[in-house]
């Protein structure tokens, strides 16, 4: 597994990157409505007002797996993996979707949260490509 830490300006551009139409599913997703990208932007949007002063509220990873891994690679398991990797990450209590891709050979997934927590506190991107290897 590895994951690559992608800047994004807004949620907008997240969304409707993640939400690739015949070929995403949301797999697991919390405080966010996910009808479409825009809906889900709007949630995302919405929180992100309780900071103003962050210029850049965004998250969004991009979670990969080796071809040898295919078989086994259920939603559940996939859900199961990002949900550690977020814990050792330091990324909770916040939004998330979560949006597995199924138009290219190898398994993956996106993961698009809001660095500003439900309580209106900013989740750190300090150390973050360090923290992920």
């Amino acid at each position: 597994m590895t994951a690559k830490i992608l800047k994004q300006q807004s949620f907008t551009a997240a969304t409707n990157y993640v939400y690739k139409e015949g070929h995403s599913e949301v797999i697991d997703y919390s405080g966010v409505m996910i009808t479409d990208p825009l809906s889900a932007a709007a949630s995302f949007n919405a929180q992100a007002k309780l900071r103003p002063d962050i210029k850049s509220p965004v998250g969004h990873i991009c979670i990969s797996f080796h071809p040898d891994d295919t078989s086994i690679l259920t939603n559940d398991l996939m859900v199961q993996l990002c949900k550690e990797w977020m814990t050792g990450m330091g990324i909770s209590d916040t939004q998330y979707l979560l949006m597995r891709h199924l138009d290219t050979q190898h398994q993956h997934m996106h993961l698009v949260y809001n660095r500003i927590d439900n309580n209106g506190d900013l989740i750190s991107d300090k150390f973050w490509y360090r923290k992920n290897e």
